[in-house]
């Protein structure tokens, strides 16, 4: 199975890094998993909602400009559906037709993307109704497709 997982911004903790890396060994000597950063657009400190609106409309502009359109994509998203690890396995092998199509996965910025610009979802997955951090939610997701691949 191929995994793209496009991420907006930029991890600076190292432990959060060295946990990825460590699954992402883990996960390559089966699938192929490679996380591609996406830029995030600089905001001011006490942004206004219009300032967060533009830069959630950019990012999503810059990730639409990844997606390809023979990938399926699942957006990472608090609306999306909860599953339990053994259902995500499921659902991912109906996307990806068995491995044969490549998956996306998609994590938003700090306040998300543009779910209405999004060129293309196939799948929206929740982890939680609680809000995460998008840096951490890259572990907890090369995490989650560890035990999908375990199972």
């Amino acid at each position: 199975m191929r995994i793209r997982i496009l991420a907006v911004g930029k991890i600076k903790e190292k432990y959060v890094l060295e946990g990825i890396h460590a699954f992402l060994d883990r996960l390559n000597r089966k699938w192929q998993v490679n996380i591609e950063e996406i830029p995030d657009e600089k905001i001011p400190d006490n942004p206004n909602p219009k300032d967060i609106q533009r830069a959630v409309q950019i990012e999503t502009d810059r990730i639409n400009q990844k997606i390809r359109p023979d990938h399926r994509v699942i957006l990472l998203d608090i609306e999306g559906k909860m599953l339990s690890t053994q259902q995500l396995k499921k659902r991912m092998i109906i996307l990806s037709d068995s491995g044969r199509i490549s998956l996306d996965l998609i994590v938003g910025g700090s306040y998300g993307v543009d779910r209405g610009s999004l060129l293309k979802i196939d799948y929206g997955l929740s982890f939680s109704r609680m809000t995460f951090p998008h840096q951490l939610m890259r572990l907890m997701i090369v995490e989650q497709l560890y035990r999908v691949m375990q199972l």
